[in-house]
């Protein structure tokens, strides 16, 4: 299992590409051009008429994306301008093997309408477009690399020179402008360090992966808790312990002292603790975290003026233990103390404790133990703080800023994963 993991259906990204295409429409899903056919100039003018649709289960057809891997490779100045020696098809069966791997998708455009003004054909011509393209992760957010497109041709020699001159050119770069506005962030753990993530397609889902304190994982392939919900993030237990480790793990001071007596006969004690290494376990859409309380106490008393020295040794049974819960806060995540459990601290008093006076043991014991306990339930009790953030990201399409934003409404879990579920929305 991954220590962290971010998923988005295929619904949730058709409906983020309709609210793109709604705002960006005028800008990009519809224009004009002017070309030369055979002497003859052509005007025209093309709309898409509908929302680009994704795919997540098509996979990718891996003759022509290879093919047209390809044709980009042949055509780079790198390989141009080398020698004469690379040929494409040497390397079609070892590309089509490499993209067998690749997570692919699909993405249609239907219907697609190009009316002419002037050329040799004045009737509406109307297409549709598939496009080939595959999941990146890199610089933080997830997108889309676009391999290539393919367009029903017409039967006349115009509309087959207009659909490879102009429709397919147009309509690749029209999806990759759309693609590349929706990109989505990967979550991050304030102070842990996290893998890089890998991505894959399960089920209709789109899955983002990631390892805490370890190496990058394979490319998904299995489905995980969460899985269908329009857009969640798994925390398991690894990150949820790296996080309380980072944020809490070295707790904060705890200091404490008080004396009793008078001339003659009198006693004091000090301490001073910290709730350390919290030990995180999920248990339902709650998180339960143990701490160890390290520190040190000391104690004396002074009888017909004589000073004792008195060794002090504390301990709790069980470990203190914070129950919190992990609320969503639109696009980040804080763990908020709900309460603590009740636990005894244990108090034992060593050195020349048989020359004190009953009272002084009686009062040691029970100032210390009262003392520290009620600072220790507060502590736990006022933990706040947050674990995950996924920023929104704006980028333009068109020449429209758009913005996606993640929002985080719901918390679940069990075997040992918090899952966080919401939804995407694009402004």
């Amino acid at each position: 299992m991954n220590d962290v993991c971010l998923g988005i259906s295929q619904d949730q990204l058709n409906q983020i590409l309709a609210s793109v295409y709604t705002k960006t429409h005028a800008q990009l899903f519809q224009g004009n051009a002017s070309l030369d056919f055979q002497g003859t100039t052509v005007n025209l003018n093309y709309d898409i008429g509908a929302p680009p649709l994704v795919n997540l289960s098509a996979g990718l057809h891996l003759e022509s994306a290879a093919q047209a891997v390809l044709a980009a490779a042949a055509s780079h100045p790198e390989f141009a301008n080398a020698n004469a020696e690379f040929v494409p098809q040497d390397h079609a069966e070892t590309v089509a093997a490499l993209l067998a791997d690749a997570p692919g998708l699909t993405i249609t455009l239907n219907p697609i309408v190009i009316t002419f003004s002037s050329g040799p054909e004045s009737a509406p011509m109307t297409v549709s477009s598939v496009t080939q393209a595959t999941l990146t992760s890199s610089g933080g957010k997830i997108g889309f690399n676009v391999i290539s497109t393919a367009v029903t041709s017409g039967g006349t020699p115009f509309q087959q020179w207009l659909t490879t001159k102009f429709i397919q050119p147009k309509m690749n770069q029209i999806i990759q402008q759309a693609l590349d506005g929706v990109s989505f962030a990967i979550p991050s753990i304030p102070g842990v360090p996290v893998s890089p993530f890998s991505v894959g397609i399960v089920n209709g889902s789109l899955l983002a992966v990631a390892n805490v304190n370890g190496g990058q994982p394979p490319v998904p392939t299995q489905p995980v808790p969460g899985l269908g919900q329009p857009f969640f993030v798994s925390l398991d237990n690894a990150a949820l312990q790296a996080a309380a480790q980072a944020a809490i793990g070295n707790g904060v001071a705890l200091n404490g002292g008080d004396s009793s007596g008078g001339s003659g006969f009198s006693v004091h004690y000090n301490y001073s603790f910290r709730a350390v290494n919290p030990q995180v376990q999920a248990q339902g859409n709650q998180i339960a975290a143990a701490f160890s309380v390290a520190g040190s106490a000391g104690a004396g008393a002074e009888v017909f003026w004589v000073d004792i020295g008195i060794g002090v040794d504390i301990g709790t049974s069980p470990n203190p233990t914070l129950i919190a819960n992990v609320i969503p806060r639109g696009n980040s995540v804080s763990i908020v103390s709900d309460h603590a459990q009740d636990f005894n601290i244990d108090v034992n008093l060593s050195g020349s404790v048989g020359k004190l006076v009953g009272w002084m043991v009686n009062w040691l014991l029970s100032s210390i133990a009262n003392a520290l306990k009620p600072q220790i339930l507060g502590y736990l009790g006022g933990i706040n703080f947050a674990t995950l953030n996924i920023p929104a990201i704006t980028q333009p399409i068109g020449g429209t800023s758009i913005t996606i934003t993640p929002w985080l409404t719901s918390t679940g879990g069990g075997g040992g994963v918090i899952i966080l579920g919401g939804n995407l929305a694009a402004s």
